[in-house]
Protein backbone atom coordinates (compact mmCIF):
# COMPACT_ATOMS: atom_id res chain seq x y z
CA UNK A 1 0.00 0.00 0.00
CA UNK A 2 1.46 3.76 -0.38
CA UNK A 3 -1.01 6.95 -0.07
CA UNK A 4 2.25 9.03 0.04
CA UNK A 5 1.99 10.09 -3.10
CA UNK A 6 -2.02 11.21 -3.26
CA UNK A 7 -1.38 13.30 0.68
CA UNK A 8 -1.59 17.47 -0.33
CA UNK A 9 -2.13 19.43 2.63
CA UNK A 10 -0.15 16.77 4.51
CA UNK A 11 2.65 16.07 2.91
CA UNK A 12 4.76 17.33 5.51
CA UNK A 13 4.10 14.79 7.80
CA UNK A 14 6.01 12.27 5.95
CA UNK A 15 9.12 13.90 7.25
CA UNK A 16 8.06 11.70 10.19
CA UNK A 17 9.22 8.42 9.83
CA UNK A 18 6.56 7.02 12.50
CA UNK A 19 3.46 9.02 10.05
CA UNK A 20 5.60 7.45 6.64
CA UNK A 21 5.87 3.63 7.65
CA UNK A 22 2.40 4.11 8.50
CA UNK A 23 1.14 5.25 5.32
CA UNK A 24 3.79 3.00 3.31
CA UNK A 25 2.40 -0.16 5.22
CA UNK A 26 6.19 -0.45 6.41
CA UNK A 27 5.82 -0.64 10.09
CA UNK A 28 7.82 -3.70 10.24
CA UNK A 29 11.22 -2.13 9.41
CA UNK A 30 14.02 -1.06 12.22
CA UNK A 31 13.57 2.44 11.63
CA UNK A 32 9.74 2.34 12.14
CA UNK A 33 10.05 0.58 15.22
CA UNK A 34 13.00 2.41 16.55
CA UNK A 35 10.98 5.73 16.53
CA UNK A 36 8.00 4.05 17.80
CA UNK A 37 9.87 2.93 21.15
CA UNK A 38 11.57 5.94 21.34
CA UNK A 39 8.00 8.23 21.49
CA UNK A 40 6.82 4.99 23.77
CA UNK A 41 4.02 4.71 21.30
CA UNK A 42 4.52 0.79 21.37
CA UNK A 43 0.95 0.51 23.05
CA UNK A 44 -0.58 4.09 21.53
CA UNK A 45 0.48 3.88 17.76
CA UNK A 46 -3.30 5.08 16.44
CA UNK A 47 -2.89 8.12 18.83
CA UNK A 48 -0.13 8.74 18.11
CA UNK A 49 -0.46 9.19 14.30
CA UNK A 50 -3.58 11.10 14.88
CA UNK A 51 -2.04 13.70 17.26
CA UNK A 52 0.54 13.83 14.31
CA UNK A 53 -2.39 15.24 12.26
CA UNK A 54 -4.07 17.11 15.18
CA UNK A 55 -1.10 19.05 15.89
CA UNK A 56 0.01 19.76 12.08
CA UNK A 57 1.05 22.90 10.44
CA UNK A 58 -1.09 23.10 7.34
CA UNK A 59 -3.08 25.65 5.56
CA UNK A 60 -6.49 24.01 6.27
CA UNK A 61 -5.69 24.39 10.30
CA UNK A 62 -4.03 27.70 9.98
CA UNK A 63 -7.31 28.93 7.97
CA UNK A 64 -9.27 27.32 10.81
CA UNK A 65 -7.91 29.31 13.79
CA UNK A 66 -8.00 32.29 11.88
CA UNK A 67 -11.30 34.76 11.10
CA UNK A 68 -11.83 33.83 7.91
CA UNK A 69 -13.46 30.13 7.58
CA UNK A 70 -11.39 27.51 4.81
CA UNK A 71 -12.30 27.47 1.31
CA UNK A 72 -14.78 24.46 0.23
CA UNK A 73 -11.45 22.99 -1.82
CA UNK A 74 -9.59 23.54 1.06
CA UNK A 75 -11.79 21.52 2.82
CA UNK A 76 -12.18 18.88 0.63
CA UNK A 77 -8.56 18.57 0.51
CA UNK A 78 -8.19 18.10 4.15
CA UNK A 79 -10.82 15.71 4.74
CA UNK A 80 -9.41 13.54 1.44
CA UNK A 81 -6.04 13.49 3.10
CA UNK A 82 -7.70 12.61 6.62
CA UNK A 83 -9.68 9.44 4.87
CA UNK A 84 -6.03 8.14 3.55
CA UNK A 85 -4.56 8.67 7.21
CA UNK A 86 -7.11 7.11 8.41
CA UNK A 87 -7.41 3.98 5.98
CA UNK A 88 -3.76 3.39 6.05
CA UNK A 89 -4.44 2.66 10.20
CA UNK A 90 -7.17 0.26 10.04
CA UNK A 91 -5.10 -1.66 7.29
CA UNK A 92 -1.92 -1.90 9.77
CA UNK A 93 -1.65 -5.86 11.59
CA UNK A 94 -0.29 -4.85 14.60
CA UNK A 95 1.83 -7.89 16.14
CA UNK A 96 3.95 -9.09 19.49
CA UNK A 97 5.81 -5.67 19.37
CA UNK A 98 3.21 -2.95 19.40
CA UNK A 99 -0.63 -2.68 19.72
CA UNK A 100 -2.62 0.47 18.04
CA UNK A 101 -4.14 1.49 21.13
CA UNK A 102 -7.14 3.63 21.82
CA UNK A 103 -8.12 6.25 19.49
CA UNK A 104 -8.08 10.02 19.77
CA UNK A 105 -11.57 11.36 21.21
CA UNK A 106 -11.74 13.70 18.75
CA UNK A 107 -11.10 10.71 16.36
CA UNK A 108 -14.31 9.13 17.59
CA UNK A 109 -16.38 11.66 16.57
CA UNK A 110 -19.01 11.04 13.20
CA UNK A 111 -17.29 13.60 11.10
CA UNK A 112 -13.66 13.63 12.78
CA UNK A 113 -13.01 16.73 9.89
CA UNK A 114 -16.06 19.16 11.16
CA UNK A 115 -14.63 18.09 14.73
CA UNK A 116 -11.08 18.84 13.88
CA UNK A 117 -12.19 22.63 12.12
CA UNK A 118 -13.96 23.26 15.88
CA UNK A 119 -10.91 22.27 17.41
CA UNK A 120 -8.59 24.67 15.66
CA UNK A 121 -11.07 27.57 15.74
CA UNK A 122 -10.97 27.29 19.34
CA UNK A 123 -7.44 26.62 20.67
CA UNK A 124 -5.07 27.45 17.50
CA UNK A 125 -3.08 25.17 15.07
CA UNK A 126 0.38 23.79 15.01
CA UNK A 127 2.46 24.22 18.36
CA UNK A 128 0.27 27.01 19.42
CA UNK A 129 -2.66 24.33 19.82
CA UNK A 130 -0.30 22.14 21.56
CA UNK A 131 1.58 24.62 23.85
CA UNK A 132 0.67 27.58 25.60
CA UNK A 133 3.68 28.95 26.23
CA UNK A 134 7.09 29.70 23.92
CA UNK A 135 10.69 31.14 24.64
CA UNK A 136 11.93 33.43 21.52
CA UNK A 137 15.23 32.52 21.03
CA UNK A 138 17.35 32.75 18.04
CA UNK A 139 14.62 34.10 15.75
CA UNK A 140 12.63 30.53 16.32
CA UNK A 141 9.66 30.15 19.20
CA UNK A 142 10.76 27.39 21.33
CA UNK A 143 7.98 25.73 23.03
CA UNK A 144 7.66 25.42 26.85
CA UNK A 145 6.81 21.90 27.32
CA UNK A 146 6.19 22.22 31.24
CA UNK A 147 5.15 25.77 32.30
CA UNK A 148 4.28 27.17 35.40
CA UNK A 149 0.90 25.68 35.91
CA UNK A 150 0.24 28.17 39.00
CA UNK A 151 -2.92 29.66 38.97
CA UNK A 152 -5.00 33.16 40.65
CA UNK A 153 -6.02 31.23 43.54
CA UNK A 154 -2.51 29.72 44.03
CA UNK A 155 -1.57 33.67 45.29
CA UNK A 156 -1.97 35.30 48.18
CA UNK A 157 -2.56 38.89 48.95
CA UNK A 158 -2.10 41.87 46.44
CA UNK A 159 -6.15 41.44 45.57
CA UNK A 160 -6.75 44.82 44.01
CA UNK A 161 -3.95 44.53 42.22
CA UNK A 162 -4.30 41.27 40.41
CA UNK A 163 -8.14 42.25 39.51
CA UNK A 164 -6.54 45.79 37.69
CA UNK A 165 -4.09 42.85 35.80
CA UNK A 166 -6.90 40.57 35.50
CA UNK A 167 -9.18 43.48 34.00
CA UNK A 168 -6.36 43.97 31.38
CA UNK A 169 -5.96 40.60 30.55
CA UNK A 170 -9.69 40.46 29.87
CA UNK A 171 -9.98 43.45 27.49
CA UNK A 172 -6.82 42.21 25.65
CA UNK A 173 -8.30 38.79 25.00
CA UNK A 174 -11.78 39.92 24.21
CA UNK A 175 -10.46 42.83 21.78
CA UNK A 176 -10.99 45.71 23.79
CA UNK A 177 -8.54 48.41 24.64
CA UNK A 178 -5.46 47.38 26.54
CA UNK A 179 -2.38 49.05 27.97
CA UNK A 180 1.13 47.04 27.81
CA UNK A 181 1.90 46.10 31.78
CA UNK A 182 4.74 46.88 33.99
CA UNK A 183 4.52 45.06 37.27
CA UNK A 184 7.01 46.14 39.81
CA UNK A 185 8.14 45.23 43.44
CA UNK A 186 10.35 43.60 45.59
CA UNK A 187 11.63 39.67 44.92
CA UNK A 188 8.99 37.62 45.44
CA UNK A 189 6.16 39.53 45.72
CA UNK A 190 4.52 37.08 42.90
CA UNK A 191 4.85 39.66 39.52
CA UNK A 192 5.81 36.43 37.28
CA UNK A 193 3.79 34.43 39.00
CA UNK A 194 0.89 36.92 38.24
CA UNK A 195 2.07 36.73 34.60
CA UNK A 196 2.07 33.21 34.02
CA UNK A 197 -1.48 32.66 35.74
CA UNK A 198 -3.36 35.35 33.76
CA UNK A 199 -2.19 33.31 31.22
CA UNK A 200 -3.01 30.03 32.00
CA UNK A 201 -6.55 32.08 33.18
CA UNK A 202 -6.77 32.96 29.70
CA UNK A 203 -5.23 29.95 27.53
CA UNK A 204 -8.53 28.74 26.15
CA UNK A 205 -9.12 32.12 24.92
CA UNK A 206 -6.23 31.34 22.34
CA UNK A 207 -3.70 33.58 24.82
CA UNK A 208 -0.15 32.69 24.77
CA UNK A 209 2.65 33.31 26.34
CA UNK A 210 5.80 34.56 24.49
CA UNK A 211 9.44 34.74 26.61
CA UNK A 212 12.13 37.02 25.67
CA UNK A 213 15.19 37.71 27.65
CA UNK A 214 16.07 41.29 28.30
CA UNK A 215 19.35 40.72 26.09
CA UNK A 216 17.28 39.75 23.01
CA UNK A 217 15.32 43.10 23.31
CA UNK A 218 16.64 44.31 20.01
CA UNK A 219 14.80 41.59 18.44
CA UNK A 220 11.74 42.46 19.58
CA UNK A 221 10.49 44.42 16.60
CA UNK A 222 10.93 41.16 14.36
CA UNK A 223 8.96 39.02 16.99
CA UNK A 224 6.15 41.41 17.43
CA UNK A 225 5.93 41.11 13.36
CA UNK A 226 6.40 37.54 13.17
CA UNK A 227 3.24 37.39 15.93
CA UNK A 228 1.07 39.83 14.26
CA UNK A 229 0.35 37.64 11.33
CA UNK A 230 -1.04 34.41 13.72
CA UNK A 231 -4.58 34.08 14.77
CA UNK A 232 -3.76 34.48 18.13
CA UNK A 233 -3.15 36.72 21.34
CA UNK A 234 0.35 36.90 22.69
CA UNK A 235 1.65 38.18 25.84
CA UNK A 236 5.30 38.93 25.22
CA UNK A 237 6.91 38.78 28.36
CA UNK A 238 10.18 40.43 29.50
CA UNK A 239 11.05 39.12 33.22
CA UNK A 240 13.29 41.12 35.99
CA UNK A 241 13.79 43.98 33.15
CA UNK A 242 15.90 46.90 33.74
CA UNK A 243 18.41 48.22 31.59
CA UNK A 244 19.94 52.08 31.84
CA UNK A 245 18.85 55.25 30.35
CA UNK A 246 21.64 54.68 27.74
CA UNK A 247 21.67 51.32 26.70
CA UNK A 248 20.41 50.93 23.04
CA UNK A 249 18.04 48.71 23.56
CA UNK A 250 15.65 51.40 25.24
CA UNK A 251 14.67 53.23 21.88
CA UNK A 252 13.93 49.52 20.76
CA UNK A 253 11.65 49.30 23.38
CA UNK A 254 10.35 52.57 23.52
CA UNK A 255 9.08 51.64 19.52
CA UNK A 256 7.89 48.65 20.58
CA UNK A 257 5.31 50.29 22.86
CA UNK A 258 4.67 53.20 21.01
CA UNK A 259 4.22 51.51 17.90
CA UNK A 260 6.18 52.21 14.31
CA UNK A 261 5.61 52.72 10.77
CA UNK A 262 4.07 48.98 11.22
CA UNK A 263 1.44 50.31 13.26
CA UNK A 264 0.16 48.83 16.77
CA UNK A 265 -0.25 45.16 16.63
CA UNK A 266 -3.64 44.73 18.59
CA UNK A 267 -2.72 41.24 19.00
CA UNK A 268 0.22 41.03 21.27
CA UNK A 269 0.48 42.98 24.66
CA UNK A 270 4.14 43.38 26.21
CA UNK A 271 4.44 42.38 29.87
CA UNK A 272 7.30 43.41 32.25
CA UNK A 273 8.43 42.72 35.27
CA UNK A 274 11.20 45.19 37.89
CA UNK A 275 12.50 45.34 40.99
CA UNK A 276 12.38 49.01 39.97
CA UNK A 277 9.30 51.24 39.51
CA UNK A 278 11.30 54.20 37.50
CA UNK A 279 12.70 52.65 34.72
Amino acid sequence: MNNVCELSLLRGLLLDPLFRGVMEGETHTGEFMSELFSRGAECALTRCVQELVLYDENPFSRACAGEEAPSPYLERAFSRDLELVLRALKAIQPNDMFCMGEAHPLFFEKDVCGALKNFYRENGYGDFARYRAFRYTNGMLQPLRRPSAVTLADLKGYEREKAEVKDNFENFVRGLPFSDLLLYGDRGTGKSSTVHAMVNLFAPQKLRLVEIAKEDLLFLPDLKARLAEEPMKFVVFIDDFSLAEDDTRVSTLKAALQGSMEGITNNVMIVATSNRRHI
